[in-house]
């Protein structure tokens, strides 16, 4: 057993209260934490990248199927970049972050 893991009531209140994985302050997110320990052993951090995706072009249409098309192609690019994410944590960040942009 690890013994730096979070137990689910820590994680769930980490979450609910912004706080940090690494230093457990509040203001940012782990993969932003200026405390970040610093070693050996450790997997570098990944950067943010921009995924462009390829543009098809789109008829345009009006009433609920357009709507329903561009949640469509929204949902599918939020899952693209979260599919290149290993770390649970940094995922929910992640969703955080487009559910306060209103994604």
């Amino acid at each position: 057993m690890d013994v730096d893991r979070m137990t689910a009531e820590e994680r769930d209140r980490h979450y609910k209260e912004g706080r940090c994985f690494n230093c457990h302050e509040v203001g940012h997110l782990s993969r932003n934490c200026p405390k970040k320990p610093t070693g050996k052993g450790k997997q570098p951090v990944r950067k943010n990248h921009t995924m462009e995706a390829e543009e098809e072009p789109v008829e345009e249409s009006d009433g609920e199927d357009s709507n329903v098309n561009t949640r469509t192609l929204v949902a599918a690019r939020i899952r693209t970049v979260l599919q290149g994410i290993n770390d649970p944590a940094e995922k929910k960040g992640i969703l955080s972050e487009f559910l306060e942009e209103g994604f």
